[in-house]
């Protein structure tokens, strides 16, 4: 009886361990690699790690872009009124055209960063986003580490695979 017992704990371990998330992302990465990769059959998995992403996370990543773009006018203007400065005898139409066009830019990057603050706090599930490192044979025959970002919908289905990090896949959810 005890030995029942034992065998049937290890086989409802083993069941519930390969339906885990990481399982059954890895598995869609595998599929995905076996299709893509220019030698699937070196494939090697070494680790996943993933998270969940949320509409408060890709508005916080929006917010972060918005505040580097309004850094990045606001050293423009600096620039130009610098101009407008060091040169006072000439005309600064250019300049003071540029200037009032940053402004405006500025404030409207403003307005859209007072309008998501609400949306920050969305904790929606949009997907999970996996980094997967594993060695592969590249286009030369030698085994390299690489490391790729996978995309997972809320059932972790594999929407996109890409060595860049970018939350592209998940912007029209």
């Amino acid at each position: 009886m005890k030995k029942i017992i034992l065998v049937l704990v290890v086989v409802l371990t083993l069941f519930s361990c390969s339906k885990s998330p990481e399982n059954i992302m890895k598995s869609e990465i595998k599929t995905y690699l076996d299709k893509n990769a220019k030698d699937p059959s070196s494939y090697e998995f070494i680790d996943l790690t993933y998270k969940k992403v949320t509409k408060g996370d890709l508005t916080n990543l929006e917010v972060g872009l918005m505040k580097d773009d309004i850094e990045s006018i606001n050293k423009d203007v600096e620039f130009q009124n610098k101009m407008i400065r060091n040169y006072p005898t000439l005309s600064h139409e250019k300049e003071t055209a540029t200037i009032t066009e940053d402004n405006n830019k500025i404030d409207s990057l403003n307005k859209s960063i007072k309008e998501k603050i609400n949306l920050l706090k969305n904790k929606t599930i949009l997907g999970y986003m996996a980094t997967h490192h594993c060695r592969l044979k590249n286009g030369f025959g030698a085994l390299d580490l690489a490391t790729y970002y996978g995309y997972f919908d809320k059932d972790y289905k594999l929407l996109e695979l890409s060595t860049d990090l970018s939350y592209e896949a998940f912007k029209n959810q």
